[in-house]
């Protein structure tokens, strides 16, 4: 719990670049129910945690609208750890329409459970169901969005299976999974989980639908943290990397002394699809042309310009990542948003 009420768990990647590409997503979701502005919008956050998904809805970046102040959005967060439940109502006493509860996620897609338009997991939830488990809870889903006359979204998160994480992991579908850079020894967690391809979440997005006889209207995939995950801090499963999330925390900082060729990239010679070989080849590409270009003006600037060259690198880095991702699961995390009509 200590990790996830942590001031230090909100670094300048989590704030400048994963919170807004993730509030992208969900704003983009929100859009694509087709509702009216003002209209109604009934929304469950499966494996909520501590109400980050809540946080989506309220913070913004710059020249971004508030989504509470366009829909009339009616949030629960469900989570199976009673800790998480309770830290979420006691920091979000004050958010209207908002409501938290223990419970397993499977248990969104039983017939006498209650109806959303949106069901929104965020946080890899659904690696720490098996395969199976996955499927049969999106049939289920699926056949329970059936009863709604307007659309209905699911936004599906997951751990990537080919993230330069863990290389040496990529032949694997299912494996032993520890979440080390947790502020506390107590907060980390050692459990089997599930990691995907766009081919391999496809797969099992087909499943369910033929399981369930419902063909969705439309499925968006999304990459997150390429290059800046958490384990590429930690070293956990690949100790070749180096801390690219630390190296863009000191850009993002305005530090002045790190050494710009610790960012370059060499992409992974792991046995992978084609897709992502060619993928990795051409981002190590335009990464390291951006380090390039800047270390060419290292001794040629003033403090206050090389802070002010560093911030610039920093934010061109994370919106290189951004722009760049393809949907192939070759980030940490991985994001199906999946549409009902």
């Amino acid at each position: 719990m200590d990790h996830y009420l942590s001031s230090g768990r909100r670094d300048p990647i989590k704030v400048q670049a994963e919170e807004p590409f993730t509030r992208r997503i969900l704003r983009d979701v929100i859009d694509n129910l087709h509702r009216p502005i003002g209209g109604t919008i009934r929304m469950i956050d499966m494996g909520c945690g501590t109400g980050d998904g809540l946080a989506l809805l309220s913070n913004t970046s710059d020249g971004e609208i508030e989504l509470r102040s366009l829909y009339n959005i009616f949030y629960h967060g469900l989570d199976s750890d009673p800790s998480m439940i309770n830290a979420a109502r006691a920091l979000n006493t004050n958010v209207r329409a908002s409501t938290f509860s223990v419970g397993d996620m499977r248990d969104c897609g039983r017939a006498d459970f209650d109806d959303y338009d949106l069901y929104l997991s965020f946080g890899v939830p659904w690696s720490h169901l098996t395969p199976r488990e996955a499927q049969d809870l999106l049939a289920n889903l699926f056949i329970k969005t059936r009863r709604s006359s307007l659309r209905t979204a699911l936004v599906v998160d997951v751990l990537g299976r080919y993230s330069i994480e863990w290389v040496k992991q990529w032949p694997y579908a299912q494996w032993d999974y520890s979440m080390s850079f947790m502020n506390s020894a107590e907060d980390v967690v050692h459990a089997p989980m599930s990691f995907y391809s766009r081919d391999t979440l496809s797969d099992l997005i087909d499943g369910a639908s033929q399981q369930s006889g419902t063909k969705p209207a439309r499925v968006d995939f999304h990459d997150r943290s390429i290059m800046t995950g958490r384990h590429t801090s930690t070293g956990t499963f690949n100790n070749t990397l180096p801390p690219y999330r630390n190296y863009i925390n000191q850009l993002l900082s305005g530090r002045t002394d790190v050494d710009l060729d610790n960012l370059y990239f060499t992409p992974p010679q792991e046995d992978c699809p084609p897709e992502v070989q060619t993928f990795f080849a051409s981002f190590a590409s335009s990464w390291n042309e951006r380090i390039t270009r800047a270390n060419e003006t290292s001794g040629q600037v003033d403090e206050d310009e090389l802070k002010a060259r560093n911030l610039a690198l920093g934010k061109q880095l994370v919106a290189l990542e951004q722009r760049s991702q393809r949907g192939l699961g070759v980030g940490h995390s991985f994001t199906a948003t999946i549409y009902l009509d």
